[in-house]
């Protein structure tokens, strides 16, 4: 049982493979810089994961 806790809210974390995981979380939408912690079992085994929501469809292109 893995789940990430964001802004004081828990998400449920999918196995999609071994070690790796997906969460949803629908309620945050706000562009900018997030954090979760990461817990097992009830335990946390990370701090501070940083993360960034960026505008859906949003394109960065390299301008050299």
């Amino acid at each position: 049982d893995v789940k990430i806790m964001v802004n004081n809210k828990y998400y449920n974390a999918q196995s999609i493979r071994n070690n790796f995981y997906s969460v949803e979380m629908p309620d945050i939408k706000k562009v900018g810089t997030y954090f979760a912690d990461v817990y097992a079992k009830d335990n946390k085994i990370a701090e501070s994961m940083q993360f960034i929501i960026v505008k859906e469809g949003h394109i960065e292109k390299d301008l050299l």
